[in-house]
């Protein structure tokens, strides 16, 4: 009777026989370990493309600063070389109209002002040629920025897409191990 009672109250005992929950259990350990080993898979193939991304990134940031370094140290060198060119053609005109020691007042003005306005038309050039310089240093940096920054936001797409692509590898797996 006592056991009639709480056999009753406890509910209906499962159908299933030991053996039967035992396969059961195995099974469904079975499916997770299938589940768990290709997740780990895609994970693993996304890991390799995420990797691949980063040192893509890395190399060419450290391309780009490479860029950088050699167009201003070119930049530099030119800018220097115009500077001195400068230099030695004044010191040049300086030479070649040297005023004599007898020569009258207007003579050493005629003179002083020649040189002066072959000194500014030497500068003049320099000056054009500085500002040549600087519109292609400018142009070429530029150039190369947005290239640079056309890379950075491709690159940024592409591992967006990566994260995206391995959050869904990981919902979709959780999802089969639920089901």
């Amino acid at each position: 009777e006592y056991y009639e009672r709480t056999k009753k109250l406890k509910g209906r005992e499962p159908a299933l026989s030991k053996e039967s929950r035992e396969r059961q259990s195995q099974g469904t350990a079975y499916v997770r370990n299938e589940i768990t080993t290709r997740k780990k898979a895609d994970l693993d193939a996304n890991a390799v493309t995420r990797e691949s991304l980063l040192k893509s990134a890395a190399s060419q940031t450290e391309a780009h600063q490479a860029r950088m370094a050699k167009l201003a140290a070119d930049s530099e060198a030119t800018r220097d070389a115009i500077v001195n060119k400068l230099k030695s053609e004044v010191d040049k005109i300086r030479g070649e109209l040297k005023v004599p020691a007898n020569a009258s007042p207007k003579l050493k003005a005629f003179l002083e002002r020649q040189q002066a306005s072959r000194a500014n038309s030497a500068g003049a050039r320099a000056q054009k040629e500085l500002n040549k310089l600087r519109e292609n240093v400018n142009s070429v940096v530029a150039q190369a920025r947005a290239e640079y920054q056309a890379f950075r936001e491709k690159n940024t797409a592409e591992r967006r897409a990566n994260a995206d692509e391995r959050r869904r590898i990981s919902e979709t797996y959780r999802s089969d191990l639920q089901s």
